[in-house]
């Protein structure tokens, strides 16, 4: 990713990821008692490193595979 180029396309959305917060709804993501992400399963820990939106986000934009049983 060239950071330059984020910060004049995504101000915004790239202060919120330099934050540690997620760029859709400005949370942070969830993390266990000892402070390691919780994701629901590879795919998702995947699209975090890639996109840095949370779970309930990709949820949201992706849908939920456990919502779909």
């Amino acid at each position: 990713m060239n950071r330059d180029i984020m910060n004049a396309i995504f101000p915004e959305e790239m202060k919120l990821i330099m934050s540690g917060r997620c760029p859709v709804c400005a949370k942070p993501p969830l993390r266990d008692k000892t402070g390691e992400l919780v994701f629901r399963d590879e795919l998702s820990r995947e699209e975090y490193n890639i996109s840095r939106m949370c779970e309930p986000c990709q949820d949201d934009v992706f849908g939920n595979p456990a919502a779909d049983d």
